[in-house]
């Protein structure tokens, strides 16, 4: 009896400290796969971790890994996806960076801005995802696809 005490509390434990079956999301798989298959008005070229942290102003300590492309200034389309160990600063941040490039692409490029009002911006467990695309429904189908996985 000791013994099946014993282990159904290791179990329990386990499942626990596991995140209760939580997916461990790959954040360089989702870009890719949004890179790869989602609709954007140019070729985005990749944004070292460096950079995407400092844009969003990020600490160090809440970024675990980082994956960004970006098309030139001249278009807002874009890809961000953060594993961290804050997805409400991060998720906050990103929204801000919205706001941001809204109010300078209102003056700059107004036609890129119903991009940036369609933009996804979603959390998957320790993930943090954001995507400014020609087509919102096509990249959250494939952000849900690779998630999902």
């Amino acid at each position: 009896m000791k013994k099946t005490i014993a282990a159904l509390a290791a179990l329990t434990l386990m499942l626990t400290l596991t995140g209760c079956g939580q997916k461990e999301i790959d954040a360089t798989k989702v870009a890719t796969e949004l890179l790869n298959n989602a609709s954007f008005a140019e070729t985005l070229t990749e944004v070292s971790e460096q950079v995407t942290k400092k844009r969003l102003d990020l600490d160090d300590d809440e970024v675990i890994m980082c994956a960004a492309f970006k098309g030139t200034s001249a278009v807002v389309d874009e890809i961000i996806v953060i594993k961290t160990t804050d997805t409400e600063d991060v998720e906050e941040k990103l929204y801000e960076y919205v706001d941001s490039q809204t109010e300078q692409y209102e003056n700059y490029r107004p036609s890129e801005v119903p991009k940036l009002e369609d933009s996804l911006i979603t959390v998957e467990g320790d993930t943090v995802i954001y995507c400014a695309s020609e087509d919102s429904v096509k990249a959250m189908e494939i952000i849900t696809e690779s998630t999902s996985k």
